[in-house]
């Protein structure tokens, strides 16, 4: 054993708790903990799983009202969009960013499998 660490033992003023004092250490923190978990309602626990179903169910029927009050591009008979069937949306961020994206209605994705 080291030498400080036998100086420490040996000049330590704080007396070893005794085994009734430990238990009621015990006792103490396990009834907060109990009292802890009973005032925290199931309520305040799903606030936020609320909040982010609010936020999507927001999202949802902002994004159906749009899709209503705009019409969809035409598409020719042959099933090809002509150049002009091409909608954009543009927008920037507060940083300066332009985003703008293009929505072919006769967009198909060919995949090919092995």
């Amino acid at each position: 054993m080291s030498n400080w660490q036998r100086i420490l033992r040996e000049h330590d003023p704080v007396e070893p708790l005794t085994a009734d004092e430990t238990a009621a250490i015990r006792r103490r923190v396990v009834a907060e903990a109990v009292r802890a978990t009973q005032l925290s309602s199931p309520a305040l626990r799903l606030a936020p799983v609320w909040a982010l179903g609010g936020a999507l169910t927001a999202a949802a029927i902002a994004g159906i009202l749009v899709a209503r009050t705009h019409p969809h591009a035409p598409v020719s008979p042959s099933g090809v969009s002509a150049p002009g069937d091409v909608r954009q949306l543009q927008f920037a961020t507060p940083g300066g960013t332009r985003v703008i994206w293009q929505f072919n209605p006769a967009f198909s994705l060919r995949e090919t499998h092995p």
